[in-house]
């Protein structure tokens, strides 16, 4: 994950795939360090904000 203007980065701030239309990337891997205990509480976090970034997307 990383800004728009860095090649490397595959997934925007957003939770886009960088260079493809209409997809969304929402898994444990775009967290920046490793989980030592459960992965499932930070996975649902990051689920509820890719929620709320598309509903809020489709408002406008």
């Amino acid at each position: 994950m990383g800004p728009e203007s860095d090649p490397m980065a595959v997934v925007n701030a957003r939770l886009q795939v960088q260079h493809v239309q209409r997809l969304r990337v929402i898994d444990g891997v775009l967290m920046p360090s490793i989980v030592t205990g459960s992965t499932n509480p930070p996975i649902m976090v990051l689920t509820e904000k890719a929620a709320n970034l598309i509903k809020a997307e489709q408002r406008d």
